[in-house]
């Protein structure tokens, strides 16, 4: 298992204050967790992660625990979680997505954020709705499908957009997660593999997300993450059972879909020994079993920096 603590290529900016981040996360799992996997029977990864959940709430929840703190717990466990399912689907010959779910797909649409920076504001403020209207009349032209990021869930005295809202990528606090479907305001679940809990938080997610009639869309992070990163997303979203919210809005998503932008695409798969297939707009899913790759050591080697 390996960590990485910022993606090449990209600036690394440091908060003075921030003590969090993946050498946290890598010492979380040291110090808390390893010590609790050794003689266990891997082939059980809900049971461990109920075990690592319990830890958890026994060492951090006395107190009041800073945002960091919280993150680098979870995603230590995340980590685990990941590597965890790993095991059992090398051992059963299967990809992760089977032993998560009957729904299968073999390949998953990539979605891109078009994000609403200075420029764009600029260019399409509430001043021009005309240059609006035109571009998203263009963008609909091609048949794309429309959602609406939301960085903080809308009250029900605010105006609903006209299209869906997606939101939770931020996330991962499962409470935050469990009140945001509850509200009623979201129609996308686009939760994190890698910062939620890992594949047996996913498996407690989509039911509750489903009850709430929403799409839940997995979330690879174009910020941070690795090549297995990119892989798990991958058989997360595979395994998805889809159900449109609304069938008769031609609006909505008609099959599984992974955020992804082609930097962190391209740039992953450089870390990875068997790549991830993109054709015409598609993520190929690994066959092979477990997580269906590994890193490629050689050129981890090389392109890491101490």
């Amino acid at each position: 298992m390996r960590i990485a603590s910022v993606n090449p290529g990209r600036e690394h900016r440091k908060s003075p204050n921030r003590v969090g981040g993946a050498p946290k996360i890598l010492e979380g799992i040291n110090t808390l967790f390893d010590p609790t996997l050794i003689g266990r029977n891997l082939t059980e990864p809900m049971t461990i992660w109920n075990d690592r959940q319990t830890l958890s709430v026994s060492i951090f929840g006395t107190k009041v625990r800073t945002c960091d703190e919280q993150q680098t717990s979870i995603g230590a466990s995340s980590a685990i979680d990941i590597a965890v399912w790993d095991i059992p689907g090398k051992f059963k010959g299967l990809p992760i997505c089977n032993l998560l779910s009957g729904a299968i797909q073999s390949q998953v649409k990539v979605c891109e954020d078009v994000s609403l920076d200075d420029l764009w504001v600029q260019q399409f403020s509430s001043n021009s709705p005309s240059k609006l209207r035109a571009e998203l009349k263009a963008t609909s032209s091609t048949g794309a499908c429309l959602s609406v990021e939301a960085f903080k869930q809308h009250s029900k005295d605010e105006p609903r957009p006209s299209v869906p809202v997606a939101w939770s990528e931020q996330e991962w606090e499962g409470k935050k997660l469990c009140d945001g479907m509850a509200g009623g305001d979201i129609d996308i679940l686009r939760p994190k593999v890698i910062l939620c809990g890992g594949f047996t938080a996913l498996l407690q997610i989509i039911p509750s997300a489903n009850s709430h009639g929403m799409l839940v869309v997995p979330f690879c992070s174009s910020v941070y993450g690795s090549g297995i990163t990119l892989v798990a997303t991958t058989q997360a979203s595979a395994a998805v059972l889809w159900n449109r919210v609304k069938p008769e809005q031609e609006i909505n998503p008609k099959e599984p879909i992974i955020k992804l932008s082609p930097y962190s695409s391209s740039c992953r798969n450089e870390f990875l020994v068997k790549k991830i297939g993109v054709s015409s707009g598609y993520l190929g899913v690994p066959e092979r079993p477990g997580l269906g790759t590994t890193v490629d050591e050689q050129v981890w080697s090389r392109l890491t920096v101490s």
